[in-house]
């Protein structure tokens, strides 16, 4: 299913490079612990994922190199999740007679449609704004993180 690995590729990706941005400008996922380090933090995150390789598998350092080079602006420039909105309403006549593939490209489009609310959210108030809290959650996909946003 070469079209949905692609859509989860993109997914990936582009919730890498919110994570990366909001990682570096809003020092969000920075938070200093006596008790874990930012590896372990980072494995305690994303560990089920890696096991599963559920998407494709993304390395610590490969992350920590990812947020050094991540700007919100950048995000919003390239916002996969638009793009991704606009690929699935053809996808969906494909798998007309697949109930079960069907119903997983309604979860991502899910996905994409909330992460892409959360990312003009974000952009909108400001990544570096104290009061913006961003977190995660497996609400839609059991694979795919939805941002939500709030202020404080």
């Amino acid at each position: 299913m070469f079209i949905a690995s692609v859509l989860c590729s993109i997914i990936r990706r582009t919730f890498n490079e919110l994570l990366a941005a909001l990682r570096k400008e809003s020092k969000s996922f920075q938070s200093p612990s006596i008790f874990n380090t930012e590896q372990e933090r980072f494995m305690q995150h994303f560990d089920l994922l890696q096991k599963a390789q559920i998407p494709e598998c993304i390395t610590y350092y490969s992350f920590k190199e990812a947020a050094a080079q991540a700007y919100m602006a950048d995000v919003m420039k390239y916002n996969f999740f638009k793009e991704i909105q606009k690929i699935i309403p053809s996808l969906k006549g494909s798998f007309a007679s697949e109930p079960e593939k069907l119903a997983e490209l309604r979860q991502i489009e899910q996905v994409a449609e909330h992460n892409r609310i959360a990312l003009n959210i974000i952009n909108h108030v400001g990544a570096s704004d104290p009061k913006l809290r961003v977190s995660f959650e497996f609400t839609h996909h059991p694979h795919f993180a939805v941002a939500v946003v709030k202020r404080s």
